[in-house]
């Protein structure tokens, strides 16, 4: 064996003896080898392992702020989830309440200037809160105060403490077409209370006592609303991505918002919940509208 090649065994047995060591790394040498066991990392490759290390830092933080802006949106997404839970219960209650119209409506004995007198029990026009308390005792409800006050928030639209004709009618009177010509069109031939049958009294007591129930129980869906922290202006922003214009919303915009996520109502649900929020039945609602909705 020549000198050169017994050199040539001599390195390599070194090779193979640095493959078992932990780790040989003489300090500040360019052309050392560094092994640990498999691992070879050769000196050329050093630069590119830190380099490495620092794309997959960027990569963690990236990942990171991703992160951070999901939960940012995931928090305002939450009060869309909450708007939605919100829409959802109160077409359930509506749709009892819309229910209990139509039945009123069926009544022969039942017109809208004739429900009105029952309830103008002053006869001067207008409907004041204890006139409405003295009606509901009549056909033994007995609301408290706190009821009927939510009763007026809602439908006392120009917030006078009392129901005009107006007012009771937005109120009493049901959203189909069929059901609307029906009592509109029936002549008033009965007068007071006691002209009502039976059968209308009860009909009258069930939705007058629906009307209490669900604003007391949206009362308390509101205040839950508000223990959530519940943003209402920030849901409306969220809303009214799907508007042309910001301040204002249209029905079609509020369907497109409901489809796009993931609620399908019927045509009807939506006038419901609509026509609900637009007080001023002029076909579009507005943050105030929005925000009388959902706040106490």
């Amino acid at each position: 064996m020549n000198g050169s090649t017994k050199s040539f065994h001599n390195k390599n047995n070194v090779f193979k003896n640095n493959l078992n060591t932990n780790l040989i790394n003489p300090l500040n040498h360019e052309n050392t080898i560094i092994t640990n066991q498999d691992t070879i990392f050769y000196p050329d490759t050093k630069k590119m392992l830190i380099e490495n290390n620092e794309n997959n830092n960027k990569t963690q933080i990236k990942e990171k702020n991703k992160e951070n802006k999901d939960y940012d949106f995931q928090n305002k997404n939450k009060y869309i989830i909450y708007f939605l839970d919100f829409i959802i219960d109160k077409i359930s209650k509506k749709n009892l309440i819309e229910s209990l119209k139509e039945t009123l409506c069926l009544q022969q004995d039942i017109s809208l200037p004739n429900l009105f007198y029952i309830f103008d029990t002053s006869k001067n026009e207008k409907i004041k809160k204890e006139n409405f308390i003295e009606i509901c005792n009549k056909l033994k409800l007995f609301p408290t105060e706190d009821q009927i006050y939510l009763l007026y928030k809602k439908y006392d639209l120009d917030n006078d403490d009392i129901l005009n004709y107006e007012d009771f009618c937005h109120m009493i009177l049901p959203l189909k077409d069929e059901y609307l010509s029906i009592i509109k069109n029936r002549q008033d031939n009965m007068e007071g209370f006691s002209e009502i049958s039976k059968e209308s009294n009860i009909i009258l007591k069930e939705l007058i006592k629906a009307f209490i129930q669900v604003e007391s129980y949206f009362y308390e869906l509101k205040n839950t609303l508000k223990l959530n922290n519940f943003s209402c202006k920030e849901t409306w922003d969220l809303i009214t991505h799907y508007s042309s214009n910001d301040d204002k919303l249209s029905k079609i915009e509020f369907k497109i918002f409901l489809e796009d996520n993931n609620t399908f109502l019927t045509q009807f649900e939506i006038d419901l919940i609509f026509n609900d929020m637009d007080l001023d039945n002029n076909g579009i609602i507005n943050f105030s509208d929005f925000e009388r909705e959902l706040i106490i």
